[in-house]
């Protein structure tokens, strides 16, 4: 698939954050049953969450593909917010 730049960005920045903040921990916070709020917290400041939800509605106003780099970036380190992702931008999305 070729992605364009934007959606190119996209997954370099969520790729970056996942390896650097999230992946080397993510063991660990499942072992203890920790719920990383700080790091998940960073993904919604990259625009994770309500992906595909317009920005008047307070989403990131992005476009369905930039939602599947999201989440094909996503997992395995961030299994838990990639669906919720997902769902966020499904119940918000307007019709």
């Amino acid at each position: 698939m070729l992605l364009s730049d934007d959606h190119r960005a996209v997954q370099d920045a969520v790729r970056t954050y996942v390896q650097a903040e999230i992946a080397p921990h993510a063991a660990a916070w499942d072992k203890s049953h920790q719920f990383p709020r700080a790091q998940l917290r960073g993904l919604a400041d990259l625009g994770c969450y309500g992906v595909a939800v317009p920005t008047d509605w307070d989403g990131a106003g992005l476009d369905h593909l930039a939602l599947a780099v999201i989440l094909r970036r996503s997992p395995p380190a961030t299994a838990p917010p990639a669906p919720w992702s997902a769902s966020t931008t499904a119940r918000c999305a307007p019709s």
